[in-house]
């Protein structure tokens, strides 16, 4: 199918990779785009086995279980161990 058969309505602005998208912040987006969607399901899975590579060279964080989210037992471990090369200094829950 070609994007310019593609309906647009009249409250539609802006353009997303050609398509006319609707007025928003851009947030859930996938649910209307397969392009999109598996831009997302291929950025979380690389993001996934980078965790778990992460995790052998930072043991004791628990990278692979939680991804780098910043659950319970990410942020305990932080406090416990202090950061790693590989958090961010920026994000509220390192601190240095």
């Amino acid at each position: 199918m070609r994007f310019s058969s593609l309906p647009t309505s009249s409250s539609s602005t802006g353009t997303a990779g050609g398509v006319r998208r609707s007025p928003g912040n851009g947030r859930r987006r996938d649910d209307r785009c397969v392009s999109i969607a598996a831009a997302s399901i291929l950025a979380k899975v690389s993001r996934d086995r980078m965790m778990a590579e992460y995790d052998l060279l930072y043991p004791g964080y628990g990278l692979s279980g939680h991804k780098g989210y910043p659950t319970r037992e990410h942020l305990e471990a932080i406090r416990r161990l202090g950061p790693s090369p590989i958090h961010r200094r920026t994000f509220r829950g390192v601190v240095v």
